[in-house]
């Protein structure tokens, strides 16, 4: 099977995990540089990109973002990181 991530912002925080597994460094980087944009996209935006859990992730336990973004890059397996999409 295959796994996608398919909600970048979701890792943020544990992308060191992802680019290890990278199939090359070029692939990690790709991963790196869409995580640089939703950075930029969101502070230019109603967005939260910040290293805060919103009020229902707090109210679910969850006590910042790194706890959150942990359980999103598991979904993924430990299979190799093959590429990254816009």
């Amino acid at each position: 099977g295959t796994a996608i991530l398919s909600e970048t912002p979701e890792i943020h925080g544990v992308e060191f995990m992802l680019t290890r597994r990278a199939i090359t460094p070029a692939v990690g980087q790709k991963l790196l540089d869409r995580l640089a944009w939703w950075e930029r996209y969101a502070a230019g935006q109603n967005a939260q990109f910040n290293g805060m859990v919103g009020h229902g992730n707090q109210a679910g336990g969850l006590a910042n973002i790194f706890e959150k973004s942990l359980g999103s890059a598991m979904k993924g397996g430990t299979t190799p990181l093959r590429a990254v999409y816009e």
